[in-house]
Parts: structure tokens; sequence; C-alpha cells
């Protein structure tokens, strides 16, 4: 039940940011500039927003299991992969580099989250838990 609430959600969230960017960065931000560059990274972040909320639901999971160090490790995780994604990328990409190592991190952070999660489940499926 959590999957689909987290799937209808995320698909709504991601539907608001999509189509009301432009809208949204303008009320946040004053500067006609970085309210473009906002609304190109919120239509970014719409398309990753089932990602990112399959991601909060396999970290509460693991977490839930009584494996707390999964979920704080893949949050280093995400930050090893933003660093260089953006420090590498940026010269390349430019700003499009930023914008990408958002999704490039969750989705490592997710991997290592639904992994864990898969094999703690095995683990317990095994001991007849």
């Amino acid at each position: 039940m959590a999957c689909i609430m987290a799937v209808l959600s995320a698909l709504l969230l991601g539907m608001v940011l999509f189509f009301f960017s432009d809208l949204l960065a303008k009320i946040m931000l004053t500067g006609q500039e970085a309210a473009a560059c906002a609304s190109i990274y919120l239509r970014f972040l719409a398309l990753f927003m089932v990602l990112l909320n399959a991601l909060f639901v396999f970290r509460s999971c693991v977490q839930g299991l009584g494996k707390p160090a999964v979920p704080t490790c893949s949050g280093i995780v995400e930050m090893l992969i933003r660093i260089p994604a953006v420090y590498f990328g940026l010269p390349v990409f430019g700003f499009a580099a930023a914008i990408y190592a958002e999704g490039i991190a969750w989705i490592g952070a997710l991997a290592l989250n639904g992994i864990s999660y898969i094999c703690f489940l095995k683990k317990y499926e095994r001991h007849g838990c």
C-alpha cells in the first residue's frame, strides 16, 4: 500500500512541478534568470519524483527492519555521487550537471536501499520470520 501511495503522490507532485514550474519559480525567486534556472531544475526533478518517493519508502523500510546504518550510508552515497558528478560535469555540461547530479544520486541511494531491503527480506524468510 505504501508503494501505491508513494507512486500516486509522486505522480501528482511531479505533474504540479512539471506544469507549474515557471509559476513556482517566480513565486520563490525575484530575478528573471534565477527563476528561469529554477524552472528548469523543477521540471527535471519532476521526472524523478517516482524514484525519490521509492527511495523514501525503501529507506524507511530498511530503517524499520532495524538497520539504521544502511539509510545513513545511502545519504553518504548520495553525497559521494553528487560531488564528482558536479565537479567533473560542470565544465562540460554547465548548469545541467548540477541538475543531473540530483537524479543520479537518488538512483545510487535507491539501489543501495533496494538491494539491502531485498537481502534483509530473504534473510528473514530463511529464518522463518
